[in-house]
């Protein structure tokens, strides 16, 4: 009985050693002010009758990815960026520049005037850019925005920025945003709408982005763990690792059969050819932007995501191609650029620019601030070019 007890309070005695430790650590991570709070909030969407889902109108949220905090504002009208946003000094005389697209285009990794919209609007350049991309969408989506848009905005030109998983969401009817399962909306041959209204909560996901928030929010310790995670541990090996993950993912995904890999894309060619179709009948002129992705992350993330898209007959060079064939087809005009170029402009600034994690999601490719710098850039010179804006 003795012994029991002398374990027990053992056992007692190092717990309470261990919580009083941590609320010492606690204390003084407080009153140092070395790590301080990260507001963490990603409950910015909800359910949209056509679209699936939206960003709520005028939301704000503090996100902290890579434990660097950004702020994100939505306007009113459910986009990172509307009309009645636009600065005090834009004139008529300013080209408007309508760009729709997903996550990349939406830029939440980024704070609002940081994601290159914003910056070829700030730039001075005579153009005013119109920031329209929501995460998760797809080239269906994007068409539905240009559509209920193009004549409230009457935009000199439309820009789609096309990112490379773009061909598999327009084949899918759902998809997972948070901790929320959306119902995607789908168009059929041709091109007539098809709603899918659909929403579940995850439960369990739910409570665990809960739990994360609050810790985020309230805990000092938590988010040195966090950082230490991210910052210290061999970051180059998990990189690769995830991303010979994320390539045995795509090499057992749905669309792997060659008849649904065809269909894929070719529906998202009728999308863009709409796209152009529509632009053009408000008079505004219309181009495609390949933007960048995944392959300037880090060297060992660049050569296993190459070798994998190569491997499944997704190459970065194939779709660089087939999106030239399209525009050489539907006589589209086109915005791209080389690695060559994406390199030099990493190497001069000393910078990377997409991010290679994600709290532990396979592959990111989201631009970090860098990487919008440079997509502003190569609009910019290619709107020279291609207009002489």
């Amino acid at each position: 009985m003795n012994t029991n007890m002398s374990w027990i309070k053992a056992v007692l005695t190092i717990v309470a050693s261990l919580v009083f430790s941590l609320l010492l650590v606690e204390a003084l991570l407080r009153f140092t002010g070395a790590i301080p709070p990260l507001k963490y909030q990603k409950q910015i969407f909800q359910e949209h009758k056509d679209l699936g889902w939206l960003f709520k109108p005028g939301s704000h949220a503090l996100y902290d990815p890579y434990q660097r905090v950004v702020s994100v504002n939505i306007a009113q009208n459910g986009f990172r960026q509307g009309i009645k946003d636009a600065p005090k000094n834009t004139s008529l005389e300013n080209k408007r520049v309508l760009i729709i697209g997903d996550s990349v285009t939406a830029g939440l990794q980024v704070s609002s005037g940081e994601t290159f919209s914003d910056i070829l609007t700030s730039n001075e350049n005579g153009l005013y850019a119109y920031n329209y991309g929501v995460n998760g969408y797809s080239t269906d989506q994007a068409l539905m925005v240009l559509e209920e848009n193009i004549d409230r905005i009457q935009p000199d030109l439309v820009v789609y920025a096309f990112v490379l998983n773009d061909p598999d969401g327009n084949a899918i009817d759902r998809i997972k945003i948070d901790d929320k399962i959306y119902g995607k909306p789908s168009f059929d041959d041709k091109l007539n709408f098809k709603p899918k209204p659909f929403s579940v909560i995850s439960s369990s996901s739910s409570t665990t982005l809960k739990i994360k928030d609050f810790l985020r929010l309230h805990s000092r310790i938590f988010n040195l763990i966090s950082i230490v995670k991210n910052n210290v541990l061999n970051l180059d090996k998990k990189n690769e690792s995830l991303a010979r993950r994320m390539c045995a993912a795509y090499s057992l995904d749905r669309f792997s059969t060659s008849k649904i890999h065809s269909d894929k894309w070719d529906m998202t060619t009728k999308l863009i050819s709409q796209m152009k179709e529509v632009s053009e009948d408000s008079g505004s002129k219309f181009a495609l932007f390949n933007t960048p992705h995944p392959v300037f992350a880090d060297n060992n993330v660049r050569k296993t995501v190459l070798n994998c898209f190569t491997t499944n007959d997704q190459s970065i060079n194939s779709v660089s191609e087939w999106l030239e064939s399209i525009a050489k087809i539907g006589d589209i005009d086109i915005i791209d650029f080389s690695t060559i170029e994406a390199d030099k402009f990493g190497e001069k600034n000393d910078c990377k620019l997409v991010f290679a994690l994600d709290d532990g999601r396979i592959l990111d490719g989201h631009l970090t601030e860098c990487g919008h710098r440079f997509a502003a850039q190569v609009i910019e010179d290619e709107l020279k070019h291609l207009y002489g804006w």
